[in-house]
């Protein structure tokens, strides 16, 4: 057996420690990441070792040459599976491929076997994980084949916590399926490829410790892991410095001189490092050759190689420091900064964000703003992570005059990551969707008065994945100063968005119904009212009177699958509405803001479009809404919140498995009792432990006797449950 690491990855997340270091070479209690590694495979038996390597190349290829590893450079990045095709020379048999910035202790050799004995093309490691978000999910069916690969799901997408370790045994058949030359990732490309041609992919379950460095947090978090043991590698011994008050668990490199300082619990120290007395750090890791001086305050920090923490300077949590910087006395770097390679912070300074080149502090004596960085809010913030993502043309507008200071802030930040706003001013929130969507913009924003709305190039909020990609970029801080963008202003734009309301309002008569709705969806649904009118609402959703949401969901979706023969709804719709399609003859299609369609559900998302389209349907067929409601089948839905404290990834597998019940699998579990018109939904809040309930029945009790039946299986199976009412 042998084996390739996979070892040319730039370690983006990991910036800026990785600005001047490969990620494998990251240190871990002072060795590099890529020799666990090695040593792991090596004391697995696989001793025949190649590397791929491309970024810091002379760095990696130093490294691995000396623990006798072949190299394979890569001339362009080519993806996990290209890469591997590059060594395709190296190989004559079956085959580990691993990944040389994870640490794990896995049986490597059990995990050989198993390969050997299904003799299939592929073998994944996986393992199992209680917060799998920003993983490879991987479902298995009994006979350990991997029957569905779910890419860094959100929570209610998480029907397993087993995940993809990126550690793979292949023959040498796989060869076959990888395009030389080509960049292509086995994750993405070849693995869904093979399942696609009916190639079994087969899961082995590790037991054991597994962790990717990927960002801040996880390198901190792998460092504390093994100061507490919890994998079996063999580990470097720490020193002992004279004169320190060492508070356990710690690793204290070589030659460290740090009399009077103290140091831990769960600090890290390399080599040749000066700490002085009154200084503290703890929680952190401090890189080779890094002066900290009296009175000075780390705590869950990186620091990188050869800088100078200043006298009574602090570090906040989880911000990195590149090689060579220097903090001067009483500077303060505020919480997840990232301050690059051989940056000076001035003496007394606050900073907190991303800082690229020479800081300076605002001078108010100055005549100049030349070259001005002062600290970032977080309305700048949220903008320069929104543009950095929708890099473009971005919309954005306000709801009221009171906030258009933030609403300014926010286009600071935009035009800062280099997009283009166009700003529509005081505007209706659903006129911006329908104009980031007609114009094709890449984006739009809408600062509303209590909260801030995003949205995609479709009009429609970001889906799981884009969540997470601005999610990760705003809490790292990781956009970049760079040209300014363009801003100007977008006028005329309500016509276009009232000409398509009117597409909606043909043959429209007046209706016995108060409208109380924005002046311009007023102007487009004519009304004549007495005594016995009803009152339709329209604002960030769509209300009749005291009617219940879902008696008015279901009654326009009636009024758009009767005029235009299919719908597109959210899946979260009643589904009941389901029943209605089939007795009216108009198609339902469900969909949710992760599918490839989603375009088509902007419709059924926009309150002025639903409300002339439900009003023009009233028109037609002589209907008050009342009678409309009449019409539609009872129902009622009932929801209750849980906390669990079992492992909520195991549950989610539980309850995904049970037999003898009909099930979807798209946002939560849903569990249907077609014949009964009954249904329940389990869908995971974004926490550990919490669940919500949500049962559909024809009343309330007998969709609360559902939830009450479900949250009893879970006590019957043994997981503690708590009902929160």
């Amino acid at each position: 057996m042998k084996a390739i690491i996979m070892a040319g990855g730039k370690g983006a997340r990991l910036r800026p420690l990785t600005s001047d270091l490969p990620k494998p070479m990251a240190p871990l209690l002072g060795r590099p990441c890529a020799e666990y590694v090695i040593d792991l495979l090596r004391r697995n038996g696989i001793e025949d070792l190649a590397a791929t390597v491309m970024y810091e190349k002379e760095k990696m290829t130093d490294f691995l040459s000396a623990h006798n590893v072949r190299i394979f450079e890569e001339k362009k990045p080519l993806g996990t599976a290209g890469s591997v095709k590059n060594c395709e020379s190296f190989v004559d048999g079956d085959f580990c491929v691993i990944s040389a910035d994870a640490v794990c202790d896995f049986d490597l050799s059990a995990a050989v076997d198993f390969h050997r004995s299904h003799g299939g093309i592929v073998t994944i490691v996986v393992t199992h994980v209680q917060d799998p978000l920003e993983y490879g999910v991987c479902v298995l069916n009994e006979q350990k084949q991997i029957t569905r690969f779910i890419e860094k799901p959100s929570w209610e997408r998480v029907y397993s916590g087993t995940v993809n370790t990126g550690v793979y045994l292949f023959s040498k058949e796989i060869f076959n399926y990888i395009e030389p030359g080509k960049r292509l990732d086995f994750s993405q490309d070849i693995f869904p490829e093979l399942m696609r041609r009916g190639q079994p992919i087969y899961g082995y379950e590790a037991k054991g410790y597994w962790c990717d460095i990927g960002n801040p947090r996880a390198y901190l978090r792998c460092q504390f892991d093994l100061l507490d043991n919890k994998t079996k590698l063999p580990l470097p011994v720490s020193g002992t410095p004279r004169g320190a008050t060492v508070i356990p668990p710690c690793f204290i490199g070589k030659n460290v001189k740090a009399d009077g300082a103290v140091i831990g619990p769960y600090a890290v120290i390399g080599d040749d490092c000066i700490l002085e007395p009154g200084s503290r750090t703890e929680h952190s890791v401090v890189l080779n050759g890094t002066h900290i001086c009296d009175g000075a305050a780390l705590r869950r920090c990186v620091i990188g190689s050869d800088c100078v923490i200043g006298r009574n300077a602090s570090i906040g949590d989880y911000s990195v420091l590149g090689s060579e910087c220097h903090v001067q006395s009483d500077c303060v770097v505020g919480a997840q900064s990232r301050i690059y390679s051989k940056i000076t912070l001035p003496e007394g300074g606050m900073v907190r964000g991303n800082v690229f080149r020479e800081f300076h502090c605002f001078d108010p004596g100055a005549s100049s703003g030349a070259d001005l960085k002062t600290e970032l809010s977080v309305f700048p913030r949220i903008g320069a992570a929104f543009g950095s993502i929708f890099k473009g043309n971005i919309a954005i507008g306000y709801e009221d005059d009171e906030i258009c200071s933030q609403m300014f802030g926010i286009v600071s930040g935009i035009l800062g990551s280099g997009s283009n706003v166009l700003s529509l001013g005081a505007c209706d929130k659903n006129v911006l969707r329908y104009i980031v969507r007609v114009y094709g913009l890449d984006a739009g924003v809408f600062v509303g008065t209590d909260q801030i709305y995003l949205y995609e190039e479709d009009g429609l909020p970001l889906s799981s994945q884009s969540q997470r990609a601005f999610r990760n970029v705003f809490e790292m801080n990781d956009f970049a100063c760079v040209q300014s963008g363009k801003y100007r202003r977008f006028k005329g734009y309500l016509k276009t968005y009232m000409d398509r309301l009117k597409q909606y309002a043909v043959n429209i008569r007046p209706l016995n119904m108060h409208i109380l709705a924005p002046e311009f969806v007023t102007q487009i649904i004519p009304s004549r009212t007495n005594d016995t009118a009803q009152r339709l609402y329209v604002g960030d959703g769509l209300t009749v009177d005291e009617y219940p949401q879902r008696i008015v969901r279901c009654a326009v979706v009636v009024a758009y699958g009767r005029t235009y023969g299919r719908v597109y709804i959210p899946y979260d719709f009643p589904s009941v509405i389901d029943e209605l399609g089939q007795t009216y003859g108009f198609e339902v299609i469900r969909l949710t803001l992760d599918d490839a369609d989603r375009r088509r559900l902007y419709d059924m998302t926009d309150p002025n479009v639903m409300a002339v389209v439900l009003c023009r349907y009233l028109s037609k067929n002589h209907l008050t809404f009342e009678e409309l409601a009449k019409s539609l089948p009872r129902f009622a839905v009932y929801a209750r919140d849980i906390e669990c404290e079992t492992d909520k990834c195991l549950l989610m597998q539980h309850l995904s498995t049970m037999a003898d019940t009909e099930k979807e699998l798209i946002e939560g579990i849903k569990i249907i009792d077609a014949p009964g018109h009954r249904s329940v939904r389990i869908v995971p809040k974004r926490d550990l432990h919490g669940f919500r309930l949500i049962a559909e029945a024809a009343s309330t009790e007998a969709a609360a006797e559902i939830c009450d039946f479900y949250v009893k299986k879970m006590k019957s199976d043994g997981i503690n449950v708590d009902i929160q009412e």
